[in-house]
């Protein structure tokens, strides 16, 4: 990995590429596996760097000592002279009929390093607190919409038996981004824009379009429907349903505080597929109770339900009911579908 792809990468992570770069070295990413795995690279040395993070205060009078330090550096040094005992200097008279020394304007090379010295200190100092209070304000606004989300899909479920939108096993309507044309198609929800997340790159685009029921199930099987189906969640990912008895079922509202139904949408060529919305540091999670909570990786504990694969890890419908899936918006639940439940809604 050369110093350009480097910096390129981290200026990727860090939100500091103009949205050209932004949206090219995304497009990049979705193919090439070399620089997926720099990235992965990156992300696993900040996050060690952050999991490190200590709190920096500066000593109390720094700033107020290196200005003065400073000053004294550009203080022109007297010239040194030799005195006879008992004598007074010629010139003393005439200094002091002058009035006193004024300090020269002119700046040296050791003036210039010092002041730049003090110039990328103060960058090193500010620029983590900006970026890390953009990336919280992304965050922020990020669990914003998803508790929108979230109160449109508790009103869908209370209009459609209890259940959440539901995931056809097969046919065009087949994938996890569904729920979005459902809502809106529905009235439960208004707006695009509610379902892309304000840390994603899908955010700098200048429009969000969501294709309709319609227009998915008049779509032609091939690279147009992968397309739609690939991008009609936003950049959020949404709970598959899950396999009893042989058969399929949808996501029932059961308001579990600890069932994902929705996340930042999985970055499939990811360690842990860890979603890329927020610079890879983490997701946020809409869990069925309707309460938002950011978690830095998927699976927080040995103990606790992995976001982003079922109980035999494949990215796919759950085992049982309580085994939620959040899966981006092309995946299906199913590569050969089994039979779905009878009138699941």
């Amino acid at each position: 990995m050369n110093d350009r792809v480097r910096e390129q990468l981290i200026g990727y992570l860090l939100g500091a590429l103009e949205d050209e770069e932004q949206q090219a070295l995304q497009e990049q990413l979705k193919h090439d596996q070399t620089l997926q795995r720099n990235l992965a690279e990156i992300q696993k040395i900040l996050s060690s760097l952050r999991a490190r993070k200590v709190e920096f205060r500066p000593p109390l009078g720094l700033t107020r000592r290196t200005c003065q330090w400073v000053t004294e550096q550009t203080r022109p040094k007297a010239r040194p002279r030799t005195l006879s005992p008992g004598r007074q200097p010629v010139f003393a008279a005439a200094r002091a009929a002058a009035g006193p020394a004024v300090a020269s304007s002119s700046w040296g090379w050791l003036d210039l390093v010092v002041a730049a010295s003090i110039l990328v200190a103060g960058f090193l100092l500010v620029f983590p607190a900006i970026e890390s209070s953009r990336s919280q304000a992304r965050i922020t606004a990020c669990q914003d919409n998803l508790r929108q989300v979230g109160m449109a899909l508790a009103d869908y479920s209370d209009r459609n038996g209890g259940y959440f939108p539901y995931v056809p096993p097969k046919g065009p309507l087949a994938a996890a981004g569904v729920y979005a044309p459902i809502l809106l198609d529905g009235g439960y929800l208004t707006q695009p824009s509610t379902v892309v997340c304000p840390g994603s790159p899908t955010a700098d685009r200048d429009r969000v379009t969501i294709p309709t029921l319609s227009q998915l199930q008049s779509a032609e099987p091939g690279e147009k429907l992968d397309q739609l189906q690939s991008t009609m969640g936003g950049s959020y990912g949404y709970s598959l349903g899950y396999v009893s008895d042989g058969r399929y079922w949808p996501t029932r509202n059961l308001a579990r505080p600890m069932f994902a139904v929705m996340a930042d949408a999985p970055n499939y060529g990811q360690p842990q597929f860890q979603s890329l919305n927020h610079g890879g540091r983490g997701q946020n999670v809409l869990f069925e109770d309707g309460h938002v909570a950011f978690l830095p990786t998927p699976k927080p504990n040995q103990e606790a339900d992995d976001l982003f694969l079922n109980d035999t890890g494949q990215v796919a419908a759950g085992t049982h009911q309580n085994d939620s899936v959040v899966s981006a918006s092309g995946a299906t639940p199913f590569e050969s579908a089994p039979p779905a439940s009878p009138n699941p809604q």
